[in-house]
């Protein structure tokens, strides 16, 4: 996914192998605010991606086979689709009013958070 200017929006690992049927995404963070999307939000879908060399893939060790494992087609796994997704910019502490800073002595890691809303469709 890239925004208007050609740039990647997502960073860190985006495509993973699926281990007994199931993949782990560590650390993806969307690097552009939702604002600058048509609506003010996106959609965030995960999805199969099919092989070069099969048009199905093996799940080992699923109950499904009495020799321990299924094959599957990629067009039989549904999407998981994350709906409305809202990201905001952090705020700047150089640019906050002085009310508005946090306190002395605040945990440095707080500050790099983004927040992000999402629903989930099933």
């Amino acid at each position: 996914m890239t925004n208007t200017g050609g740039n990647k929006i997502l960073k860190g690992q985006v495509e993973r192998e699926l281990v007994s049927g199931a993949a782990k995404f560590d650390k993806v963070q969307i690097r552009e605010v939702s604002s600058h999307f048509r609506n003010g939000w996106f959609f965030l879908v995960v999805r199969p991606k099919p092989s070069k060399y099969s048009s199905s893939m093996h799940l080992a060790g699923s109950a499904r086979a009495p020799e321990g494992g299924v094959t599957i087609s990629y067009e039989e796994v549904k999407p998981l689709v994350v709906d409305r997704i809202v990201v905001k910019a952090k705020k700047n502490k150089e640019m906050l009013p002085s009310a508005e800073k946090p306190p002395a002595g605040k945990d440095e890691e707080e500050d790099d958070k983004v927040f992000i809303e999402g629903d989930t469709q099933k």
